[in-house]
């Protein structure tokens, strides 16, 4: 014979049934879940499209030649572009380029982390500068009484009082045939997508 719980269950068919306040809170539960799932996502894509702006350049600044540029916190201004002339251990297709900017702190530096400086050429190729130059390349382009500069990521510090003044010196390694067209970025993740885009400055 068929035990109580098995009789209640056939005698009342209604026993696993949802009561109104079950059914109610099912639905609230899916219409949150509803909600949720599309916030959820767009959180997901706006982080998304920050760290992509944090890393393009898209909107160029243009910087007259001899003229300085006010720029996240930062006085700037090319002061020299010299390309190496043709040297012996030096493929003929290939030459070395040194761009030196004067920078003046106007703010605390946190702006300037990642900070990028490129050349670029009319075709829109792009060339990174060296990490660390050899020193005998750092001769070759040393003036008398020129002092050795700072990487661009020395910007990057909230230790630059307003006020402090320093250089920034980077080294590439570029097409000899594209040397007389490039021209040098720089960008920083507190300005990006906007970057700066120097007129040509050439010396010998």
């Amino acid at each position: 014979m068929p035990d109580a719980e098995t009789v209640s269950s056939v005698a009342d068919p209604q026993a696993d049934q949802p009561t109104p306040g079950e059914r109610r809170g099912r639905r609230i539960a899916l219409l949150s879940l509803l909600l949720l799932i599309p916030t959820a996502m767009a959180v997901v894509g706006w982080r998304d499209a920050t760290e992509l702006q944090r890393r393009l350049e898209v909107v160029a600044i243009e910087v007259p030649a001899d003229q300085p540029v006010d720029h996240i916190g930062a006085r700037l201004a090319l002061t020299s572009f010299d390309v190496l002339p043709p040297m012996a251990g030096i493929p003929s297709d290939r030459t070395f380029v040194r761009t030196r900017l004067d920078v003046e702190a106007l703010a605390p530096g946190k702006d300037w982390l990642a900070c990028r400086l490129t050349l670029v050429d009319a075709q829109g190729r792009r060339w990174g500068e060296f990490g660390f130059p050899p020193s005998a390349l750092e001769r070759q382009f040393r003036k008398p009484g020129e002092a050795r500069g700072e990487r661009c990521s020395a910007l990057a510090s909230d230790k630059l009082e307003a006020g402090t003044k320093l250089v920034v010196e980077a080294y590439f390694l570029v097409p000899t045939a594209a040397a007389s067209e490039l021209r040098l970025t720089m960008s920083a993740m507190g300005g990006r997508p906007r970057y700066l885009r120097f007129a040509p400055e050439r010396t010998k």
